[in-house]
């Protein structure tokens, strides 16, 4: 018997196979034009943001007190904030100014150029710039310092040893200073005043790479006028330089540096005498200065600093803050005493003087903060080491 050869498979197409082969081969760029919903994502920083993004007359967290970043409530001593939008707004242009407007502190300018600050009854002796202690020599300010490099100005009411050394009862002042934006921000600023007064302001900041990983800021301001009192006039050159830098995610390294220029005519030194000889009150018009036409006063202020920040997983922040001061004085100046003849005007001495005196300080700040469960409860801690 013949045998027939054995039939070969054979594929058999079928209507639904091809349909699903034809969306398998699909190609792939049909798959990537799928819009997915947009994810928001918010977060809470723990850093207190520069008060002159808010435009607020106050802030909510700050660490002048303790180191620990703490809301004005929490903080175990009264807190006095002058904003950024408070100054701008109410024409603050000096530290003094802005202090008056501090509620508990005075500022007292006995004379034209040395000013004295007090609180609770007591000098002011303690200082701080961006949280760090800087120390204090002559027990009063030199010049007249100008506040158009501060965010804000933080004055801490009591002692406060935890970050200033030895404690003193009357006040600290935490002079926070102006930092960089990612975003170009421009301003520039004229005034005039009385007493052939002018003042011009330029403040300019944004990033200096494409990322805004690097982000720098200039400060100039310059200021010149005459006063009340005889013959006695005062100008001011402002300069402050920064750049921020992020050297990682969580890394960032800020160096600055900062001077101020003050060159005062004819200021006074000492007072007016107060009593004629026969011991009635002496009666001076307003105007009046004792200053010689020659006597001048010149003060420079120079502070250079370095800050390295490091933000850790754990929420724990390391700090370290290299700063340099350099300030000098040179004066020529002229003292009156004694009582004067109220018929005659004689009997008042005088003695000329001149002084040129100059500090130098160098110090180096360390702290490392953040936050730590114990008893079933969150605590915050804050370690530190100074030199100077």
């Amino acid at each position: 018997m013949h045998r027939q050869p054995a039939a070969t498979a054979a594929f058999v197409r079928h209507p639904l196979a091809c349909a699903l082969l034809a969306l398998f081969a699909l190609p792939a760029s049909a798959a990537e034009d799928v819009t997915l919903a947009p994810v928001k994502v918010a977060a809470q920083t723990d850093q207190e943001p520069p008060s002159e993004r808010s435009g607020a007359y106050t802030v909510r967290r700050s660490r002048s007190a303790t180191g620990l970043n703490l809301s004005l409530r929490e903080t175990p001593q009264t807190v006095s904030v002058i904003t950024r939008a408070q100054m701008d707004d109410f024409q603050l242009n000096s530290v003094n100014d802005a202090l008056s407007a501090s509620s508990g502190v005075m500022v007292e300018k006995i004379e034209t150029s040395r000013t004295y600050y007090t609180a609770r009854g007591f000098d002011i002796t303690s200082f701080q710039a961006d949280g760090v202690g800087m120390p204090f020599i002559y027990g009063n300010i030199y010049g007249d310092m100008d506040a158009a490099i501060y965010d804000r100005i933080e004055a801490v009411y009591g002692a406060n040893g935890l970050m200033t050394s030895t404690g003193y009862p009357a006040a600290t002042i935490n002079f926070v200073r102006k930092r960089p934006t990612v975003d170009l921000q421009a301003s520039v600023k004229g005034t005039l005043g009385s007493w052939n007064t002018y003042r011009l302001d330029a403040d300019v900041s944004r990033a200096l790479v494409e990322s805004g990983a690097i982000r720098g800021r200039l400060v100039v301001a310059r200021e010149d006028g005459d006063s009340y009192l005889d013959r006695y006039g005062l100008a001011k050159t402002v300069f402050y330089g920064v750049v921020e830098a992020d050297l990682g995610p969580a890394t960032q390294l800020t160096i600055g540096h900062n001077e101020q220029a003050n060159k005062a005519r004819s200021p006074i030194w000492g007072s007016l005498p107060m009593f004629y000889t026969d011991g009635t009150q002496t009666n001076y018009s307003r105007s009046t200065s004792p200053a010689a036409d020659w006597a001048y006063w010149d003060t420079t202020f120079k502070t250079s600093f370095a800050e390295l920040t490091h933000e850790f997983d754990n929420r724990w922040q390391a700090r370290a803050v290299l700063t340099r001061n350099d300030n000098s004085n040179d004066s020529a100046l002229l003292y009156v005493y004694g009582r004067p003849d109220k018929a005659t005007g004689l009997g008042v001495l005088a003695y000329p003087a001149r002084y040129n005196a100059s500090n130098q300080q160098t110090q180096a700040d360390v702290q490392l903060s953040g936050p730590f469960r114990l008893w079933g409860q969150e605590h915050e801690l804050t370690l530190g080491a100074n030199w100077s």
